[in-house]
């Protein structure tokens, strides 16, 4: 979310959030509807579009998680062309 806000700021950087997004990625997500959509989230801005859409798929696949299940919905309609 930071993210996408800092996209709207004067002298954005993507550059600087690149080593950001790896290190994450090599962190842990649980396995759960939130872990797969933060994860989708994170391959989205790394320009992962397979990567993404895999984990936001996932997401959708586990027991509804209501707001992680509304987001990744919403992460999906972002995608589409």
């Amino acid at each position: 979310w930071a993210y996408r806000s800092a996209r709207e700021l004067p002298g954005f950087d993507r550059g600087q959030w690149q080593p950001r997004f790896e290190s994450a990625l090599t962190g842990s997500f649980s396995q759960s509807s939130g872990g797969f959509y933060s994860r989708g989230l994170i391959n989205e801005a790394l320009g992962h579009a397979a990567h993404a859409e895999a984990d936001f798929h996932r997401a959708l696949l586990m027991p509804d998680g209501l707001l992680p299940y509304h987001l990744t919905r919403l992460a999906f309609a972002q995608q589409a062309p």
